[in-house]
C-alpha cells in the first residue's frame, strides 16, 4: 500500500474486537508497519493484534497520538494480514 500512502479505514462505533483483513497480489515478507491513528484522541486505538495467514499474531501498545507510529517486527511471509482491535482509549 505503499503507492496509496493515505488508505484510510475506521469502524462504525465499533471498537474492541472490530477488524479488517488486507488481501496482498501475493506473498510477501512483511517486517514492518507504519500506523496512523485517528485525529479525534477519543476515538483512538490502544492496542491492536495483527494475524497473518499462517495464524501467527503481532499484538502492540499504540500511543495516543496522530502522528506515525513506526513498527518493526519478525518477518513473516504472508499474502494476508488482518487487523483486529483490542483496546481502545476512547468509550
Amino acid at each position: 500500500m505503499e503507492d496509496k500512502p493515505y488508505n484510510i479505514w475506521a469502524t462504525d462505533n465499533e471498537g474492541i474486537g472490530a477488524w479488517i483483513e488486507l488481501h496482498l497480489s501475493g506473498d510477501y515478507m512483511i517486517n514492518r508497519i507504519e500506523y496512523r491513528d485517528r485525529d479525534n484522541s477519543g476515538m483512538r486505538n490502544r492496542k491492536i493484534m495483527v494475524t497473518f495467514n499462517d495464524e501467527s499474531t503481532w499484538i502492540q501498545d499504540l500511543r495516543n497520538t496522530e502522528s506515525i507510529q513506526h513498527f518493526k517486527f519478525k518477518p513473516t511471509r504472508s499474502s494476508l494480514v488482518k487487523f483486529t482491535i483490542m483496546e481502545t482509549y476512547g468509550v
